[in-house]
């Protein structure tokens, strides 16, 4: 079975509880958000511009973007040069992207999001060697902003979240935009693999050690833990 319907939407997991989350109760995802960030203004707004149920653009709707579309999608199209010059193309899918409102220029809330630990963990598959000298040389720079040696494995056991932080760096040093990232951790979500608050902070704790970010505070950033709500299995039962 696919992962999502013809209508974009997701049948279960990290995908579908965020989707929720942004299109029936943001009040109450952003509540959690502003709490997990303390550098995020409590007077700034957040405009979701994805995953939305209904897209002006597109005849899907749950739309998620990478590359140009995605800063298309914040506003940032005039970063497009600079993000190419920085990461090859094939850079991350974000989960869920707002527009942050801080009465100064528009910034950028980045969201990845899990249901499970064992989704934490993936490897670089770049292979084109132009595309790898470009990864090592952002990843190199994200490690000396965050005081991680550059000798610590940022390719192989946890590189999805190295180049989530990678991409939160690009716009925070390189684009001078204002821009905070969001890693979202669902609890309990039985559509999936139900995990507990214990096993993510386990789960979590041992990802950060493998980064070297053990006991470092990352600017601009934040841990928000979510309820996750029932979803309607495929034969309308909700588990």
């Amino acid at each position: 079975m696919t992962r999502t319907k013809a209508d974009g939407s997701a049948y279960k997991g990290s995908q579908r509880q965020l989707q929720d989350y942004v299109n029936d109760t943001p009040s109450e995802l952003n509540q959690q958000i502003f709490g997990a960030i303390e550098s995020l203004p409590r007077s700034a707004g957040l405009r979701w511009v994805s995953p939305l149920r209904e897209e002006r653009l597109c005849e899907r709707g749950y739309q998620e973007y990478s590359d140009a579309e995605f800063l298309a999608a914040v506003r940032q199209t005039a970063l497009s040069f600079e993000l190419r010059r920085f990461w090859p193309s094939g850079g991350p899918t974000w989960d869920a992207l707002a527009i942050v409102y801080t009465g100064g220029p528009s910034g950028v809330l980045l969201v990845e999001a899990k249901a499970h630990p064992a989704e934490m963990q993936s490897a670089c598959g770049a292979k084109d060697k132009a595309s790898i000298r470009k990864i090592t040389a952002a990843l190199d720079a994200t490690k000396s902003w965050l005081k991680v040696p550059v000798s610590v494995d940022w390719f192989s056991q946890y590189y999805q979240a190295a180049n989530r932080l990678a991409h939160l760096y690009f716009l925070r040093e390189i684009a001078r935009v204002p821009a905070w990232l969001a890693n979202v951790y669902f609890v309990d979500d039985a559509s999936h693999k139900a995990t507990t608050r214990l096993e993510w902070d386990k789960g979590i704790d041992e990802a950060e050690k493998c980064l070297g970010l053990s006991g470092v505070s990352v600017p601009y950033a934040g841990k928000v833990f979510l309820s996750a709500k029932k979803v309607a299995a495929p034969d309308g039962l909700c588990i």
